[in-house]
C-alpha cells in the first residue's frame, strides 16, 4: 500500500487510508521481505555524547586557493538596462572592473538579451576584473570601493564578492550568458 508520491505496483490510496492501514498494523510483524525484532528491554540504553563547549569549525575549502575577480551588485531601479549600463560604466570607468552582465530575474538583459523578457526593478549587475592577471593578488577592497561608488547613485540592496577556485568560477552565470 502506498500514497500517490511513491511509485508502487498497486494503484495508491489517499493519506486517511494510508494512516488507517498504519494503525491497523501497529505492534504486527511484517509477513514479508525483512523482519527486524525489537530487543525485550524496559529501559534505552543510550547514552547521548557530551555536550561540545564551543561550536566545530569546518574548513570549506582548505586545499583549495580562493581569488577575487569581481562582484556583483543588487540593485532596485527604474532604468532600462541599456540606460543603465550607461551609467553604471562611467561610474566603473576609474576601477580595475569592467561592467560584463546586468540580468533580471535571472536572465541576461545586457549586453545581450530579448526585448521580450519582461523584467522588474531589480537587477543584478556583474563586474569583472579588467586585468586578469590581477587575480590572485587583488584583495576585496577594490570591488568595495566600487560598491561605494555605485552606492552614491543607485539604490543597493546586495552585494556578493565573486572568487575563483583553483581558477574556475565559484559563481553562476545568468540565463542567455
Amino acid at each position: 500500500m502506498h500514497t500517490g508520491d511513491v511509485k508502487g505496483e498497486k494503484e495508491p490510496v489517499g493519506t486517511a487510508e494510508f494512516g488507517r492501514a498504519i494503525a491497523d498494523n501497529l505492534g504486527k510483524l511484517p509477513s514479508q521481505d525483512y523482519v527486524r525484532t525489537v530487543p525485550d528491554s524496559d529501559r534505552p540504553d543510550f547514552t547521548p555524547p557530551e555536550r561540545p563547549r564551543v561550536n566545530k569549525l569546518i574548513r570549506t575549502f582548505e586545499t583549495s586557493q580562493s581569488s577575487y575577480c569581481g562582484c556583483d551588485i543588487y540593485l532596485d531601479t527604474l532604468l532600462a538596462p541599456h540606460d543603465l549600463a550607461e551609467k553604471l560604466n562611467l561610474v566603473a570607468a576609474s576601477s580595475p572592473f569592467k561592467l560584463t552582465l546586468i540580468s533580471n530575474r535571472g536572465t541576461q538583459v545586457w549586453p545581450t538579451g530579448s526585448v521580450y523578457t519582461e523584467i522588474v526593478d531589480y537587477y543584478r549587475v556583474r563586474f569583472e576584473i579588467i586585468d586578469t592577471s590581477m587575480i590572485g593578488r587583488m584583495s576585496q577592497m577594490p570591488a568595495i570601493w566600487l560598491l561605494e561608488k555605485v552606492a552614491e547613485k543607485f539604490n543597493v540592496t546586495d552585494f556578493q564578492p565573486l572568487k575563483e577556485y583553483d581558477g574556475k568560477p565559484g559563481y553562476s552565470k545568468a540565463q542567455g550568458q
